[in-house]
């Protein structure tokens, strides 16, 4: 069975976080998801996502990008505040923001995904959702009791509301999730983590 890990990291007001506004958020400022994957594999996805894209012309970049790469390649999906929704790569040449992940940095949960299909869908819905704009309404909204509820697949998103969406075929929520902070995500992913083998 082919296996993969989601790693979705929790980020702390601290270096590359520390501002003012992140220092106000909570325990955590932010929260993405990142993959390890063979390079040619996620040239496949890709390939396959482009005719269902928010911006198909982005993925073709993408794709020549990622062709050019050999072996695992650790990727990580995530929306900034007022940026668009992105894709980035890890590397070791010194740049904080494109560094792996450290403890110092992330809290991580890791979900462990089962077949290559599951897989497959995870990442081709992020690739489908690359250059969304940032979703500050619903973002401010996180600090009142007061939320935009809706049926829909968004059209914006802000951070924790891309990872719930992301995930929302793999666990059932009980909670609005356009209207969770990261430190929502977090303590309901712990949860579930102590309820399902499929979370190490």
């Amino acid at each position: 069975m082919y296996q993969m890990n989601l790693n979705v990291h929790f980020a702390k007001p601290v270096s590359i976080y520390n501002n003012y506004v992140n220092k106000c958020t909570g325990k955590y400022c932010h929260c993405e998801v990142s993959i390890e994957l063979d390079a040619q594999l996620l040239s496949v996805m890709i390939d396959s996502a482009v005719q269902n894209a928010y911006d198909p012309e982005y993925l073709q970049k993408l794709l020549k990008k990622v062709k050019l790469s050999t072996g695992k390649i650790h990727f990580c999906f995530y929306v900034l505040l007022n940026e668009v929704v992105s894709i980035r790569f890890f590397n070791d040449l010194g740049d904080e923001f494109h560094s792996p992940p450290t403890e110092e940095v992330y809290d991580t949960i890791t979900l462990e995904t089962k077949g290559i299909e599951e897989l497959k869908s995870y990442i081709t819905w992020n690739l489908c959702q690359l250059n969304k704009p940032y979703d500050l309404l619903r973002a401010c909204l996180l600090f009142v009791p007061v939320t935009l509820r809706t049926e829909e697949d968004p059209t914006k998103f802000f951070c924790s509301q891309l990872v719930m969406h992301s995930l929302k075929d793999k666990y059932q929520c009980d909670k609005d999730i356009n209207h969770m902070k990261p430190d929502d995500v977090y303590e309901w992913l712990s949860t579930i983590k102590e309820e399902s083998k499929d979370i190490k």
